[in-house]
């Protein structure tokens, strides 16, 4: 894709539990995940099958449900988890600066907030902010361009509180259009404040 549009900057837009997602499979197993094979990350199921091919091999639901949750059983521990999202979140970054940087563009990663990260007394939260806190020492260990949006987000929270907060700028687990609008407005100023180099 870089190659095709040649770009001058490559955004990349982090959300924590994106990368949890990057480590686990759905219980069709129709997903790319990472894995580390002889000390490499890799990645398996890919590419995705096909609506038609995955519903050929997907599980009755009778079995897919029991699988799923002896899957979830046998996960490691939280603090193994967050190792694993932390390793492979280093590696995926790093990479794709290098891919970035091997066509001449300026990568630039931008952390973005989910439902439960401005939620934080749920499990799910607790987990994503350690998650976040990791990536944010990645950025910070490597000398990245991030533009860490959770501040601004939790200032948005406090003004609105969490009611219509959740009405406005949450849709789901994510963002809505307004808080992509946010996003958009942030990712403007930076750079505005540091311009693309025409050379």
């Amino acid at each position: 894709m870089m190659k095709r549009f040649s770009p001058d900057v490559l955004l990349v837009g982090l959300i924590t539990h994106d990368l949890d997602r990057l480590t686990t499979r759905h219980f069709s197993g129709a997903k790319p995940v990472f894995k580390k094979v002889d000390e490499k990350w890799t990645l398996t199921g890919s590419p995705v099958p096909t609506r038609q091919q995955r519903l050929k091999r997907q599980l009755p639901l009778i079995i897919a449900l029991p699988k799923l949750l002896l899957d979830i059983s046998l996960r490691p521990s939280p603090s193994e988890t967050d190792e694993t999202i932390a390793e492979l979140g280093e590696w995926l970054i790093l990479e794709m600066r290098r891919e970035a940087q091997k066509q001449n563009a300026r990568p630039i990663f931008v952390l973005m907030p989910w439902r439960f990260e401005l939620d934080p007394t749920q499990d799910m939260g607790l987990r994503g902010q350690k998650q976040y806190e990791l990536l944010l020492q990645t950025c910070n260990q490597n000398q990245l361009e991030c533009i860490d949006l959770f501040p601004q987000f939790r200032q948005v929270l406090k003004t609105h509180g969490w009611q219509d907060f959740e009405a406005q700028y949450l849709q789901e687990e994510h963002l809505s259009s307004k808080g992509y609008e946010i996003v958009a407005k942030a990712v403007g100023e930076y750079l505005n404040l540091t311009p693309v180099s025409t050379q």
